[in-house]
């Protein structure tokens, strides 16, 4: 019986890496393809062997089939026990590693498997790659075997550095002329924001300098080399931090893993306690502010004669 598992051409030369020959193997000018009894596959030319006309037809479908192979071995060959999970960078950084940290806290026997570099944002192929979830850019039309939830909503706006604001105004001749940074390698952004805003053909997306990430050009135009897509909530917050660090006020940027009733709360007590500590290194007294204990006394009797009525 004739086997060839791997068989692919580099040059015009044939790469065997795993291969069961008809006996006796290197004397027959021609290796028979189990199947194939009468197609001549190879042929030797002097030391070497070379694929016939025939074999390179068979080649691309051989070469598809042998990898499908593989990708099922690889698949009964991956841990159940562990969680494999697709995102992109920018979103990981910013997003995704607080919720995921808080994640193995409260699920200490699920392993989460994170791969998070450049990547085709808008799908994923789990048959073909190696993933169990993804966290996609998309309009939520997926298979209808998928289960899909959304996680917010992204508005992209351009962003650059503060002292643009003070130059000319911003009008679409000044944007056809500034330098565009591109945060993904196929400018998707700006292509999607100049159609929405209707300016496709008034502003090229030819030249400017291209970047892995939506962090990177957001960080580049802050630095001001150009004008760069970025997401509104991300510059809102990197902006509100910037200015005040800028006016020399004391300033801190939170970061949590879930904006919920027990994070919220847990903040308002971590200002609570510290308003009081930092009351009392001044030698302030922090009970008996009036309005505040009028209120919550006033708060009890409302609350009281509520239950009552």
């Amino acid at each position: 019986m004739s086997l060839i598992e791997r068989v692919y051409a580099s040059g015009g030369d044939v790469i065997i890496d795993t291969l069961e020959l008809t006996c006796p193997a290197w004397t027959e000018p021609v290796l028979i393809c189990g199947g194939f009894e009468d197609v001549a596959c190879t042929a030797e030319d002097g030391r070497s062997l070379q694929l016939t006309e025939t074999a390179r037809m068979l080649l691309p479908g051989l070469r598809d089939g042998f990898e499908a192979l593989e990708r099922a071995c690889n698949t009964l060959r991956v841990d159940d026990a562990v969680l494999r999970l697709k995102a992109p960078s920018t979103l990981t950084m910013r997003w995704l590693l607080a919720r995921l940290s808080r994640f193995r806290h409260l699920q200490p026997g699920n392993e989460v498997q994170l791969t998070s570099a450049w990547m085709d944002v808008d799908s994923v192929d789990f048959n073909n790659e190696p993933f169990d979830c993804a966290v996609l850019l998309s309009d939520g039309h997926f298979p209808p075997d998928w289960e899909a939830s959304l996680l917010f909503p992204e508005e992209l706006i351009p962003v650059g550095a503060p002292n643009l604001l003070n130059d000319q105004p911003w009008d679409v001749a000044r944007l056809a002329s500034a330098e565009l940074l591109h945060p993904t390698p196929d400018r998707r952004d700006w292509r999607s924001w100049l159609e929405h805003m209707g300016l496709s053909d008034q502003v090229s997306l030819k030249g400017g300098q291209v970047f892995d990430t939506l962090e990177l050009g957001m960080i580049a135009a802050a630095r001001g080399y150009g004008v760069s897509m970025g997401d509104l909530l991300m510059a809102e917050a990197d902006a509100t931090a910037t200015t005040t660090v800028k006016a020399g006020r004391p300033t801190r940027v939170i970061r949590v893993a879930e904006v919920d009733e027990r994070t919220i709360g847990a903040l308002m007590m971590h200002f609570i306690l510290e308003t009081i500590f930092a009351a009392h290194l001044w030698k302030i007294d922090a009970f008996d502010q009036p309005a505040v204990e009028d209120a919550k006394i006033l708060t009890r009797q409302y609350l009281s004669q509520r239950r009552k009525s």
